[in-house]
């Protein structure tokens, strides 16, 4: 989604990250990827994925001066002089865990956590989570915040759930239904395995970008002429969820045409691809994007030009849900 001065910015972002991450990898004599620090960044099955940018979608709305909306932890894996990653209490972090199953993973988390009383604090826990890339807002945590929640209630502790410590099965209690996306987290099974090296990279993108004050908001729209020019933000989230933002990434914006690839997803997950392009085609028109013209088949080209869009939005509102009133539409996203 872009909504800024120009594509300059954007652009270069793209460019930098390919030439950070080719730069930043080098091979040694047994097919691994290391990053400069010798800690194991990507391995040759998805590095070339990596480069490719299969592993990110980028979010960008405008330039301005703001702080960091994402301060990745990065206690919780460090090499160790064998370039293995290590927890910073002495345990082996759980990418190095031998023998892990399905029914000790969760003793194994408990026990890299744990302090010398024997329970885990849920903040350091938390903050370790965070630093591979998941946020505690992601739904896929939501059963295990809900939990944490409850307990913090309970306890009427005063501060935040994060101020909480757990005993051994509390925390097994709090984790269980989350335990396959926590247990991805920290196996570093995600297509970032690096997450807090691979931000100070997209930082360093962003702050070498926000100089960059040419062109103009666009004026043909005038709820676009109205924005601020400065508005700078950045905001990935990768195919694994794992997210980052920098800048103003809280400034809410109108997502224009960028809302035509979700409606069209929509449309193709409620109706099937059958009946979708009975109504809408697939190739490249050759025209403009506003110019409302139809191909041989007497359809609109794409989903992605105007005319295809207006089709599409037709679709979700005549024939996905057809009982439901208008009005009733505006809350409906399907689950």
């Amino acid at each position: 989604m872009l909504a800024c001065r120009g594509s300059s910015p954007i652009c270069c972002i793209r460019n930098r990250l390919r030439a950070i991450v080719q730069k930043v990898i080098v091979r040694n004599d047994h097919g691994h990827s290391f990053n400069r620090d010798k800690k194991i960044l990507l391995s040759p099955k998805n590095k070339w994925d990596f480069i490719h940018y299969r592993c990110i979608q980028l979010s960008v709305t405008c330039p301005s001066r703001a702080s960091r909306t994402f301060m990745p932890a990065e206690e919780f894996v460090q090499p160790n002089k064998e370039g293995k990653p290590k927890s910073k209490n002495g345990s082996i972090s759980l990418s190095e865990s031998p023998a892990i199953t399905e029914k000790n993973v969760d003793d194994i988390l408990f026990d890299m956590f744990k302090d010398p009383d024997g329970k885990v604090s849920v903040g350091k826990f938390l903050s370790a989570l965070s630093s591979t890339g998941l946020r505690k807002s992601d739904p896929r945590l939501k059963e295990m915040i809900t939990k944490l929640r409850a307990i913090h209630k309970e306890v009427r502790d005063m501060g935040s759930p994060d101020s909480i410590t757990l005993d051994r099965e509390s925390f097994k209690k709090v984790i269980k239904e989350n335990i396959v996306l926590i247990s991805r987290a920290f196996r570093n099974h995600f297509v970032i395995q690096d997450f807090p090296d691979f931000v100070k990279c997209i930082e360093d993108f962003y702050w070498k970008c926000k100089v960059n004050t040419g062109g103009k908001v666009a004026s043909y729209i005038p709820q676009l002429a109205k924005y601020n020019p400065d508005y700078w933000g950045v905001s990935i989230c990768t195919v694994d969820g794992q997210r980052c933002s920098i800048g103003d990434t809280e400034i809410p914006f109108t997502i224009q045409s960028s809302g035509k690839p979700m409606n069209y997803a929509i449309a193709l997950s409620e109706l099937g691809s059958d009946i979708v392009h009975q109504y809408v085609g697939q190739e490249p028109s050759g025209r403009m994007f506003n110019e409302l013209v139809l191909d041989y088949n007497k359809k609109p080209h794409n989903p992605m030009v105007n005319a295809g869009a207006i089709v599409v939005c037709s679709l979700l509102l005549y024939i996905v849900e057809p009982e439901m009133r208008v009005s009733e539409k505006f809350d409906w996203f399907p689950v």
